[in-house]
């Protein structure tokens, strides 16, 4: 990293090894059929016409919103770059540019992404999700040793190497790190930046990103992994806000019946408001959940708890206060972050209805367990909710940070249709 330069935003500016190339992708590449689809980029199988290997081709377009792109894919090749070595990274081997397109040539994982494991198969196995969040740890550590933030960490950002995995014998590749962020010493980043279900408070309450910042959405994913079910899940966007803010997390017997008790204990102390008081990451790879077979984990969590074997400050599960808390409100009583920045239809908004409603302020839900399943609108089923996992897959992007109103009082924020664009 020593010689990387990072902008204020905190996205690396270069210089890179891999050349951004002018050759036409289709004179070296037969690009197959699409594997994924985001709402600024496209993969592709890709094989190579001389060699025959086979890769991925993530599309990205050059502009959003009238501005190039070329400072975030500049950022991701440097990441990609700097964690080459990782097992658990998904490589990348060239880049192309044309008039309309930059075109990352990556690493192909024939399983395809976790979120379409998780949306096949019923009941993942307790040992099999361990291995997940294992590997997940390793490839963190590589990033969090860079001072680089991944902040999107979720089902669909995570591959499956080959296809190997109901024998148990797999590998997860950790992609997508176009919104990832450095956060060194010295240079504090303030965005709202990630997935609705899986972002952390911190976030949503615009104070500074950390390495801590990803220890939650581990939380969220090994929760949601374990029960296919979100943990903050609320009616809608604004009732997960609500949820995640007020820390209000649940570990109900229904869903948790058949999961050991160190899973529990592993995620309660990575689920905890206050990032200084998430076990770090060094404790989650000691932790008996990753260290001790499922049949011994119970008695090496309560041995764990007494010895203490995370942070001090992590000790105990933050518990909610209610001298501490917000009171649970009524209707306009509370300003949330919009639902409306978050957009996965992939279309512009008119002119003047997303200002009336950015301008409104918007009445905090009722909070909601989550084991209790909403019932979807069509147009809500627009923001592409997994079949079995109830999560969302949109992102909440804000284009500057500076411009943002911080609500103190209520530790939450407002912004206005000038603000906003959706990632």
């Amino acid at each position: 990293m020593a010689n990387k330069r990072v902008d204020n935003s905190g996205l690396m500016t270069g210089p890179t090894k891999t050349p951004i190339r002018t050759t036409k992708l289709k004179e070296e590449y037969d690009v197959g059929k699409e594997i994924a689809r985001g709402k600024f980029a496209i993969v592709y199988h890709a094989t190579h016409r001389a060699s025959g290997k086979q890769y991925a081709a993530k599309v990205v377009k050059k502009r959003r919103r009238g501005k190039t792109v070329k400072p975030e894919v500049v950022h991701e090749i440097a990441v990609l770059e700097n964690c080459a070595h990782s097992p658990y990274i998904v490589n990348l081997y060239e880049v192309f540019e044309d008039d309309h397109d930059f075109t990352l040539i990556l690493e192909l994982a024939t399983g395809g992404e976790l979120q379409i494991l998780c949306d096949d198969v019923e009941d993942i196995k307790e040992d099999h999700v361990r291995k997940i969040i294992e590997q997940l740890l390793v490839a963190v550590h590589e990033l969090h040793k860079l001072d680089i933030v991944h902040l999107d960490i979720k089902p669909s950002n995570i591959l499956l190497a080959s296809e190997d995995y109901r024998t148990g014998d797999f590998t997860i590749k950790l992609c997508d790190f176009g919104i990832s962020r450095v956060v060194s010493n010295g240079h504090e980043v303030r965005e709202i930046l990630g997935t609705p279900d899986y972002v952390a408070p911190e976030v949503l309450n615009f104070d500074p990103i950390s390495t801590a910042t990803d220890l939650w959405s581990i939380g969220v994913l090994a929760y949601v992994l374990l029960t296919g079910i979100s943990p903050f899940a609320g009616d809608d966007n604004q009732g997960t806000y609500v949820n995640i803010n007020h820390g209000i997390c649940d570990f109900p017997e229904d869903l948790f019946s058949d999961i050991s008790p160190s899973a529990v204990d592993f995620i309660k102390r990575l689920l905890v408001k206050n990032p200084r008081n998430r076990m770090p990451l060094e404790s989650c790879r000691k932790h008996p959940w990753m260290t001790t077979p499922l049949t011994e984990a119970t008695t090496a969590t309560i041995r764990a708890n007494n010895e203490n074997i995370a942070s001090p400050q992590a000790s105990t599960v933050e518990k909610t206060k209610l001298e501490e808390q917000p009171q649970m409100v009524q209707s306009g009583q509370l300003t949330m972050l919009p639902a409306t920045i978050i957009v996965s239809d992939g279309e512009e908004e008119k002119d003047g209805e997303e200002e009336k409603d950015l301008a409104a302020a918007v009445s905090s839900p009722p909070m909601r367990r989550p084991h209790q399943i909403s019932t979807f609108t069509e147009k809500e089923n627009t923001e592409l909710y997994s079949k079995r996992f109830k999560v969302r897959e949109p992102q909440l992007r804000l284009v500057s940070s500076s411009q943002v109103v911080r609500r103190t009082s209520v530790e939450v924020i407002t912004v206005t249709k000038s603000q906003v664009s959706c990632k």
